[in-house]
Formats: C-alpha cells, sequence, structure tokens
C-alpha cells in the first residue's frame, strides 16, 4: 500500500532505443506520475507478450491505445487544491482581522451616502458636495 516501487528511469533505454533523442527526457519533464506509470505498464506488457510489438509495428497508425481517467492530472489537481486551502486561510485570516475596521469604515460610508439634499437643490449642493468630500 502507499507509493509503489516505481522509476522511469527504468524504461529511458527502451524508449531511446524506439524513439528520439530527447523523447525520454521530454517525458519525464512533462508528464505527471500517473501517466509515467501507464507508460510503464505498457512497456511491461509488451516484454511480457512476445510478437505484440511486432504486431503493433505492423500496424503503424491503425493501432492506438486510449487512456483515460477523466481526472486529469492527479498531482496538477492536488496542488492546486493545496495552493487554493492555503491562500483561503491567508484570506479568511487577513479579513477577520479587520473585521472591526471594515464595519466602521462600512457604517461611515452609509453615513456619508445618507446626506440628502433638502431645499433649493442648487444651493444644498453647494453645500452637501463638499461635506461628502470631506467626509472622506
Amino acid at each position: 500500500m502507499g507509493t509503489p516501487d516505481f522509476r522511469f528511469s527504468d524504461y529511458e533505454d527502451w524508449i531511446k532505443h524506439r524513439f528520439a533523442p530527447r523523447h525520454y527526457q521530454k517525458l519525464k519533464e512533462k508528464m505527471g506520475m500517473p501517466t509515467l506509470y501507464a507508460i510503464g505498464a505498457f512497456i511491461q506488457s509488451l516484454a511480457q507478450n512476445p510478437g505484440i510489438e511486432g504486431e503493433l509495428d505492423a500496424l503503424g497508425t491503425k493501432a492506438h491505445v486510449y487512456v483515460g481517467t477523466g481526472l486529469g492530472s492527479l498531482d496538477t489537481t492536488y496542488q492546486a487544491s493545496i495552493a487554493l486551502y492555503k491562500s483561503q486561510n491567508r484570506w479568511d485570516a487577513f479579513w477577520d482581522g479587520r473585521a472591526r475596521e471594515l464595519e466602521e469604515y462600512i457604517a461611515e460610508l452609509a453615513h456619508i451616502d445618507g446626506l440628502t439634499l433638502e431645499g433649493e437643490v442648487e444651493t444644498t449642493k453647494l453645500h452637501v458636495i463638499p461635506k461628502k468630500k470631506n467626509a472622506i
């Protein structure tokens, strides 16, 4: 149980023998562990079934191998969920520590916004608008 004993480097020679020189390195750098496990399992299945590799070669582009989970890269999903969890904690701590200040700010803003125009509109605007500006 846990992490399988798996080293993608065990398949390096097999891959380099059949593909362009940089292909192994590209797979190692770009693919997540579930994909590398699948590649390793495929290579093992070829080794355990003599003649299969020759048949696949003969079929050329008519041979297809499809592997899918519908989940995407599990490691990427895990790392993103951890990053979200940590940033959400920081966000919550920030706003929790400023709840009192935020409440005061909202109350002041409501007071400023509540100033109304009464009487002559033109004359009142001259008094209320500067009050609102100065209150900010």
